[in-house]
């Protein structure tokens, strides 16, 4: 069923919502950070903040993408890597991918980048959510054919980076400094309101007060009149 005008339009500006949210907390503590095989606390801790299982239901909502056949561990890393992915499709992130080559394990993880694979973004998003979650070698292990020039190549993968870039820092500091502007605003508002408030409240004491002065007054020169007289008709 095709989606209306203003679900579109609806869908559009949670997404955005959800992007700027994850952008801000990327640039208040988690500017970089690692989602490793079996250790994943740094992503899903992005996904229940940000809630970005919210996110996949929108951007993938008439599509597979493979989704359906993770388990639910992998599907919460997909959710995170999802939004990430958007983030860094905007030139604000990078991601890196690191494995170990087992037919030289000595060199360590190495960094290959993510297009390598020649695969669709969807293929790439499910087999990364996989591997981040599966203790089965097999299926976190990259086979490469090999060339005349180059061996083939078993690639055990590693762990992922996510780092903001420049432009990044650039656009949240951006969101930063509006956000501050509208505290800023907010604040002076409500000192605004409470001074008038207090200037209101001020006004109506003065005239209350003014009130019972006078109806003091009024009672003592009543009780002077009775005491005259009373002291006139006794004498």
């Amino acid at each position: 069923m095709q989606e209306t005008y203003e679900e579109l339009q609806r869908n559009g500006k949670l997404k955005a919502e959800i992007e700027r949210k994850l952008l801000m907390l990327m640039f208040n503590g988690f500017s970089s950070f690692k989602a490793l095989n079996k250790d994943t606390s740094d992503v899903l801790a992005l996904r229940e903040i940000c809630k970005l299982s919210d996110y996949t239901k929108i951007a993938i909502k008439h599509n597979d993408f493979g989704y359906k056949k993770l388990s639910e561990e992998a599907k919460r890393c997909f959710d995170a890597q999802l939004a990430l992915r958007a983030l860094e499709n905007r030139g604000l992130l990078e991601t890196k991918a690191f494995f170990t080559d087992e037919f030289s394990p000595e060199d360590g993880p190495i960094h290959l980048k993510q297009n390598f694979l020649r695969e669709t973004d969807a293929w790439t998003l499910s087999w990364f959510s996989n591997a981040l979650v599966t203790y089965k070698t097999n299926e976190r292990t990259l086979h490469i054919e090999g060339t005349e020039s180059n061996p083939p190549r078993a690639l055990s993968f590693d762990f992922l980076e996510y780092s903001l870039t420049s432009k990044g820092y650039d656009v949240a500091l951006k969101f930063q400094e509006h956000e501050d502007a509208e505290k800023r605003y907010e604040q002076q508002k409500g000192i605004t309101e409470k001074s008038a408030s207090a200037a209101s409240s001020s006004s109506k004491t003065a005239k209350r007060a003014l009130w019972a002065a006078t109806f003091i007054a009024v009672g003592s020169i009543g009780n002077l009149a009775l005491n005259i007289f009373t002291q006139y008709c006794s004498s």
